[in-house]
């Protein structure tokens, strides 16, 4: 999906001014991951620990958390449970 390596590029410009000590990504119009964007997760989540900023996923959409749980990275990604829908 497009959107992977837009939050990517536009967090990684966040990290690397150091413009920031921590990141909240409102998640709720994501309603789809597959493995790009489980990656580009993941990349951006070790690059950020490198440069001492925490980042967090707020309003997960459910289907996004339940494939964030078959491959255990909620609690990797500090994501809680989705608001009611």
């Amino acid at each position: 999906m497009a959107s992977a390596p837009h939050l990517h590029v536009v967090v990684l410009k966040m990290i690397e001014a150091h413009q920031v000590r921590h990141i909240d990504i409102d998640a709720a119009e994501m309603t789809f991951l597959d493995a790009t964007g489980m990656t580009a997760l993941i990349a951006l989540y070790r690059h950020a620990e490198q440069h001492g900023i925490t980042i967090r996923m707020e309003n997960v959409h459910p289907f996004v958390l339940h494939v964030l749980r078959i491959v255990d990275l909620v609690d990797y990604l500090g994501i809680g449970e989705p608001p009611d829908m």
